[in-house]
């Protein structure tokens, strides 16, 4: 069993980083294709692409940036991987938390209001896509330029680090996490609202089956 999903796990980062590989080499050569005249280098395009993709994948060179102060673009990945790493599991634990309440909701109240209410939420959630529904929350929540009104916490270009101020870091990523994590929770709960609880599912087994016969079963 332990085995089965070594190989699993092996299957899947062999694939992630294939298709890591394969973006970097098509966006790098159509960078060259629409703008030919950023690249100075004379050699053949073969070649400049293959020196590129051994830098990238083997010592994380990804070249300078374009924007002052023209700094590598590994330091600026490496300085802003903290805020992705805490999107990331934040908008995780979300996931399950919310996910396990509103399936559990749905499983309790069953054909109620508030099951097709969540129900509806959740087709809208997972329909909308991620990025229109943050702009939406800014645009409508957003702190000094809230249409219905203005939260603290909906803000925009504000991040605080963990080690820095808990509250803080908490408080500005709280609002990001529900967002990102919305799509995946929705459907969490409709997987979990539409299977059977145990209960009704022991209860189905335990029932006798009536007799073809005519006669009560002994």
């Amino acid at each position: 069993m332990s085995g089965s999903y070594l190989t699993f796990a092996a299957r899947r980062i062999v694939a992630a980083f294939l298709i890591a590989v394969l973006v970097a080499a098509i966006t790098f050569v159509m960078l060259h294709v629409l703008r030919p005249e950023s690249f100075f280098d004379p050699r053949a395009l073969p070649v400049q692409l293959g020196d590129y993709l051994w830098n990238a994948f083997t010592q994380f060179d990804l070249g300078n940036s374009r924007q002052p102060p023209f700094r590598p673009v590994s330091d600026l990945i490496l300085e802003r991987v903290g805020a992705d790493l805490s999107l990331f599991i934040g908008a995780a634990a979300f996931v399950i938390l919310a996910g396990m309440a509103g399936g559990a909701v749905c499983a309790r109240y069953p054909r109620s209001f508030r099951a097709y209410a969540l129900q509806g939420l959740a087709t809208f959630l997972i329909c909308a896509p991620v990025y229109w529904v943050g702009l939406l929350v800014i645009l409508a929540f957003g702190k000094g330029i809230g249409v219905i009104v203005g939260f603290p916490l909906v803000d925009t270009g504000v991040y605080t680090p963990l080690r820095e101020n808990p509250v803080a870091w908490f408080g500005y990523l709280l609002v990001p996490w529900m967002v990102t994590g919305a799509p995946l929770e929705c459907s969490s709960s409709s997987k979990n609202a539409d299977r059977p609880s145990s209960v009704s599912r022991i209860s189905c087994r335990c029932r006798p089956r009536p007799s073809t016969s005519g006669r009560p079963r002994s």
